[in-house]
């Protein structure tokens, strides 16, 4: 159990990745750092069925971008779009293997709230659950 004071203490989480050795990882790493509950996604056709479900739940999305079904742009569109008004101010972070601009760019102004470089590190984590606890 982590210690009182953690930075995701009493967050609820969503990881949105087709990758399960990363969603996993991570999982773990936010249940280290505290994490109240972590949910996990394959796509963001999932993502978006549990946040259907679970949004009072979830404190913030960590979403890859590049998936299958419905990737992290679509995802950004869905929860971000036009007549959206359950999830205005959801913080999305999108996690990417690329430091592509552009990629990075276009997740920002479709309104991610930031970004982490997979493979995602621990101290980087938790400086990101700091600053979105603020």
């Amino acid at each position: 159990m982590a210690a009182r004071g953690t930075p995701a203490e009493n967050m609820g989480i969503l990881i949105v990745e087709d990758e399960e050795f990363q969603r996993r990882l991570v999982a773990r790493l936010l249940r280290d750092l505290g994490a109240a509950a972590v949910f996990e996604a394959g796509d963001g056709a999932e993502a978006l069925a549990l946040l259907r479900g679970d949004a009072g739940r979830v404190d913030f999305v960590l979403c890859d971008l590049e998936m299958p079904v419905l990737d992290g742009f679509a995802f950004l569109e869905a929860v971000r779009g036009a007549g959206n008004s359950s999830e205005p101010a959801l913080p999305v972070v999108v996690l990417t293997g690329y430091r592509q601009v552009g990629l990075l760019d276009r997740a920002m102004a479709m309104g991610a709230t930031g970004y982490l470089v997979k493979p995602v590190m621990k101290a980087e984590l938790m400086a990101l659950l700091e600053r979105l606890r603020r």
